[in-house]
C-alpha cells in the first residue's frame, strides 16, 4: 500500500480542483509544512482483470488515523482515474449521508456531509467500464483528501479564505492496477 500525505496550497474547502494532480507528490512534500489535523489509513482495491470494455469496480475505505475527529464536509473522497477512462461515467456508491460526487478530467471527488471521528472509516465503490480500445496496465489511486479548517474559518467565503493563506489540504492515498486481457 502507498499512502501519501501532502499539502496542496490555497485550496477552498468546497471549490473545484480542476488541474491539481492529487497524491502523487512525494510525502516530503509535507514534512516541512506542518502536520495535518487528521490523516487517514486508506485501503483500496480494483478488479485485477478485465477485458475491454467490460466493468472494472474500486473500492476505497478511509479510516481517521486521528489525532482529531473531522466535521462534515472537512473531507472528501478522491478517485483518481487511470488514462483514457471518462470521469463523467463512472457511478459511485457511498454513505446516504454522501452530499454529491463531482467529476472532472480525470478525477471524481465526493463530499460527503457526515463527521467522521478518529478510528472510524468511511467506504466508497466505483464502477466503470474500460474502453473498448482499452490495452495494458490500468493504474487509478484513490484516497481522502482532509481539510484542516480552523475555528473560525468554516464560514469564511472562498476569497477571504484565500487572502489569508487558504485552507491547507491533505491527501492520503493508494493505488491499484488493473489488467487488461484480450
Amino acid at each position: 500500500m502507498i499512502r501519501h500525505a501532502i499539502k496542496i496550497a490555497s485550496i477552498a474547502l468546497i471549490a473545484p480542483l480542476t488541474g491539481i494532480t492529487l497524491l502523487s507528490s512525494t510525502p516530503a512534500l509535507a514534512a516541512s509544512e506542518g502536520t495535518p489535523f487528521s490523516t487517514f489509513k486508506v485501503k483500496a482495491t480494483a478488479t485485477k482483470q478485465v477485458q475491454p470494455g467490460g466493468k472494472i469496480v474500486y473500492k476505497v475505505v478511509g479510516t481517521n488515523a486521528g489525532p482529531y475527529n473531522l466535521g462534515a464536509r472537512h473531507y472528501n473522497v478522491v478517485f483518481q482515474l487511470p488514462k483514457g477512462l471518462d470521469a463523467f461515467k463512472v457511478k459511485s456508491f457511498g454513505p446516504k449521508e454522501e452530499d454529491a460526487c463531482a467529476p472532472e478530467k480525470g478525477f471524481v471527488y465526493c463530499t460527503v456531509n457526515k463527521p467522521i471521528p478518529v478510528g472510524s472509516s468511511i467506504s466508497y465503490r466505483f464502477e466503470v467500464k474500460a474502453g473498448s480500445e482499452a490495452k495494458g496496465t490500468l493504474k487509478a489511486i484513490l484516497g481522502v483528501m482532509s481539510f484542516d479548517v480552523p475555528t473560525g474559518m468554516q464560514d469564511m467565503n472562498e476569497k477571504e479564505a484565500e487572502r489569508i493563506g487558504g485552507i491547507p489540504t491533505w491527501g492520503f492515498g493508494d493505488t491499484v492496477t488493473t489488467k487488461v486481457v484480450r
